[in-house]
């Protein structure tokens, strides 16, 4: 496929699609992204793309995004939630796509984002190689496979390819950062008391081997995986975390079965809804015993070559968090419900008004602050940075409860109405 081709990208505004977009523009090709009307797209911003919206759970849009294409690469997916949405999303959604491929004119080449929790994690005696049995791991990997067998069942119409992608990091990934905020303390929780291997592969190594299937004949029809070659323990890793900031890091082995009742009890809580948070199916697979995979296909046939092994590709992820205002979430927040505050809080009190104005001039004080912090920071802006979330969800329940008695007339909390009991008997 010559570079002047129109290469749609689905998922472009998320992690692994962004840096394929970024990898097709310096390519030469035209790149047009499907995003959802509630996407964020700030990994897109300034880009010369066309952006279509189109919805894979409905379909709507999707032949407006496939018209006139030469290429698809489907990088969007749903990595966690229910089984039920994990199908509609990962199978159906996939389905979709291709139907609207299929009814747009044959010859489309259609690459397929999948994981390696398709196939199933490797073992100690050796990485899973592609005619092994498959074991998917959990509902996601069941459905991710789910997903590729929809793909494969139209090869006579599309020139298809699938590739299982191993744990991939990199620039604009949020699920590897708690590991990268652990180590910068000097402290990385290990999971399991014994050895575990894992293989990973650079955000930018995986677009450049999406960009591959689109140009190579060799990959048409077939499944890949992709990983960079080098195998590495969680002590290893941990031990290159702690390269990439700048710290030697103790390491704590936790228990595979104290990992998992963790992430059970936090998915019990609502954890998992966010990029980072353990929940069930992120603590099964941190405790597997290896999650490795055969690449030498990947690497012959597409002509493949990672650039990133994983001290280098850890120390790039690091310069990129250190450069990233982590914090601004919690400003703007605290500006927004400040102003509420100030503007109409003293209806229901001075003591109460003038208190709750203060702490959110607190709050956003301390966030700027926390802001500029780099992540390798060793003084009390790193332990105040990795606690700040905590107080912050307690003051937001409270604070959410007190505009609920604000702006609704007759309603009484008996929290609230504590608290203005307080704040009367200390404020003049």
């Amino acid at each position: 496929m010559t570079p002047d081709k129109t290469v749609l990208v689905t998922g472009g505004t998320g992690f692994v699609g962004s840096h394929v977009v970024d990898l097709l523009l310096e390519a030469g090709y035209r790149v047009r992204c499907s995003v959802r009307a509630t996407s964020d797209r700030r990994w897109l911003e300034g880009k010369a793309i066309e952006i279509v919206e189109a919805e894979l759970g409905g379909g709507g849009g999707l032949a407006d995004a496939v018209a006139g294409v030469d290429a698809v690469v489907h990088c969007a997916g749903l990595t966690r939630g229910k089984r039920r949405a994990l199908y509609e999303a990962n199978r159906d959604g996939t389905r979709r796509l291709l139907e609207a491929c299929a009814d747009a004119g044959g010859g489309i080449r259609f690459v397929y984002c999948s994981s390696q929790a398709a196939a199933g994690p490797g073992s100690l005696w050796g990485p899973r190689s592609l005619d092994e049995p498959l074991q998917p791991a959990g509902d996601y990997g069941r459905s991710k496979l789910a997903g590729e067998l929809e793909v494969l069942k139209r090869a006579e119409r599309l020139e298809v390819a699938v590739l299982r992608l191993a744990a991939v990091y990199g620039p604009r990934d949020e699920d590897t950062l708690p590991f990268f905020r652990m180590a910068a303390r000097g402290l990385v929780v290990i999971p399991g008391l014994f050895t575990r291997l894992v293989q990973m592969v650079h955000a930018r190594d995986v677009a450049r081997a999406l960009c591959l299937a689109l140009e190579r004949p060799e990959a048409v029809g077939r499944t890949f995986f992709v990983a960079h070659p080098e195998v590495i323990t969680w002590q290893e890793l941990a031990a290159a975390m702690g390269h990439a900031v700048g710290r030697r890091v103790r390491r704590a082995y936790v228990p595979a079965p104290v990992v998992q009742a963790a992430g059970a009890l936090a998915q019990l809580l609502g954890g998992g809804r966010r990029p980072g948070q353990l929940d069930r199916r992120r603590a099964r697979d941190i405790t597997r015993r290896a999650w490795t995979c055969r690449v030498e296909e990947t690497v012959e046939r597409l002509h493949w070559v990672p650039e990133f092994d994983s001290e280098r590709g850890l120390r790039a992820t690091a310069e990129w968090y250190r450069e990233q205002p982590a914090d601004l979430v919690f400003i703007g927040y605290s500006t927004f419900s400040g102003a509420l505050i100030a503007a109409f809080g003293w209806q229901l009190g001075t003591g109460l008004w003038i208190a709750l104005t203060l702490a959110h001039l607190a709050l956003i004080a301390l966030g700027l602050w926390l802001a500029g912090q780099p992540l390798r920071d060793r003084s009390a802006a790193g332990f105040v940075r990795d606690i700040y979330p905590v107080p912050f969800i307690v003051f937001l329940y409270w604070e959410l409860r007190y505009l609920a008695l604000l702006f609704s007339n007759g309603y009484h909390d008996p929290l609230i109405l504590w608290l203005e009991r307080c704040s009367a008997n200390s404020w003049p």
